[in-house]
């Protein structure tokens, strides 16, 4: 079996703002795209390239990853100062005199050499060779959004921008894709800028890419039509009922013990049931179609015999039977004992599967007997696994 380390717990806004607007935004997206029954998923070479260093990612500066930079529905309403805020990727001369004269329309004062960052330069040329090349169109095509926050030289016929930061993402990562036709749907967790779930749409064109779109997203249909059984591994069975991750509506054989709110950076507030041997902790917020509120299943606990997981795992199973009902993607926790729900435990395993997801199963035991099971998410991605 492989180890992991540095399992990571505490619930950010990274990434419960992903799971907030892929539940809520999924709606608009599904009821578009299912009624194309030629939809079909990538094939596993197609999503490579894309996830490669072919077309994204690579050397810095690839501009094309700047075109996931900010959100358009179409290819003119891009935001021009987002693509183009570390530059075109295409080598710029800068002379002292327009130095100067952007440092006199930016009302900074003092002389060049004393410049706190360095300026970008983008002719309007590289401009409309960028454009041109992934879009199909030029800077006049666009709606030229977000272009007056560059100081614009007429005599130039360039625009400027200083800063010391930047936007860039160097590595780009796509769970799944899908196509139809010429038209190619990239989907992805948006962790640089932490707003959620993404879909990139390109069109094929004489064996080149145009970007067409970059919108929130929920998941790709092929995940959605296939995601049932995924999403029930991580799930409490008790008697007939049942209870998942990402839950909205649930009922509980159990007398709730106690309810407590705690502050939370996702939606409106956390909120943790306590069921004595069973806890779980939801998040609520504003569904933005309805208006109503919702509360969504982030995490649970039991040490109850009387709770299983969907393979029949509980509370008293010994590792035997951990390791027959999970023969794969069973993770020995190297480093993980301690106090779980007041039970002691001096080892832990972990169920990870490789299915796109940040859910887990983590099985407590105390010389090789279960004594608690927790399925949660984690934060920003996969668990780090060692082999």
């Amino acid at each position: 079996m492989r180890e992991f380390k540095d399992m990571k717990k505490f619930i950010g806004w990274i990434f419960a703002l992903g799971c907030i607007m892929a539940f809520v935004g999924c709606g608009a997206q599904l009821t578009l795209k299912t009624s194309s029954v030629e939809t079909t998923p990538l094939a596993e070479d197609e999503l490579a390239y894309f996830n490669g260093d072919s077309f994204f990612n690579g050397e810095y500066l690839n501009i094309r990853n700047q075109f996931l930079s900010s959100l358009y529905e179409e290819p003119g309403d891009i935001d021009l100062f987002g693509l183009f805020y570390c530059g075109s990727g295409i080598t710029e001369t800068i002379t002292e005199d327009e130095l100067t004269a952007v440092m006199a329309k930016s009302g900074i004062e003092g002389s060049i050499e004393d410049l706190p960052c360095p300026c970008e330069k983008i002719s309007r040329s590289n401009m409309d060779k960028i454009l041109k090349e992934y879009m199909d169109l030029t800077l006049a095509d666009t709606n030229k959004i977000g272009l007056e926050n560059f100081v614009y030289l007429q005599e130039y016929d360039a625009y400027y921008f200083f800063h010391g930061d930047t936007n860039y993402r160097g590595n780009i990562k796509f769970f799944g894709g899908e196509r139809k036709n010429d038209i190619i749907w990239l989907f992805y967790d948006d962790e640089f800028f932490g707003d959620g779930r993404k879909v990139l749409t390109l069109r094929e064109k004489n064996g080149a890419y145009l970007f067409v779109a970059n919108q929130i997203s929920g998941d790709p249909i092929s995940e959605t039509q296939n995601d049932s059984e995924s999403a029930a591994e991580y799930s409490f069975v008790f008697d007939k009922s049942m209870i998942s991750l990402g839950s909205t509506e649930w009922e509980l054989p159990f007398q709730l013990k106690n309810k407590e709110e705690f502050p939370s950076d996702i939606g409106d507030k956390g909120t943790r049931y306590d069921y004595g041997d069973f806890t779980v902790k939801t998040v609520s917020f504003e569904d933005q179609e309805s208006g109503k509120k919702i509360s969504r299943v982030l995490g649970m606990t039991s040490v109850s015999d009387k709770v299983e997981t969907l393979r029949g795992i509980k509370v008293t199973d010994t590792l035997n039977d951990l390791k027959e009902a999970y023969p794969k993607d069973l993770y020995y926790l190297e480093t993980d004992a301690g106090e779980f729900m007041g039970a002691s435990y001096d080892e832990a395993y972990g169920f990870v599967p490789d299915d796109g997801t940040n859910r887990y199963i983590k099985f407590c035991l105390n010389h090789g007997i279960i004594v608690g099971i927790e399925i949660e998410d984690l934060i920003d991605g996969r668990l780090h696994v060692t082999e």
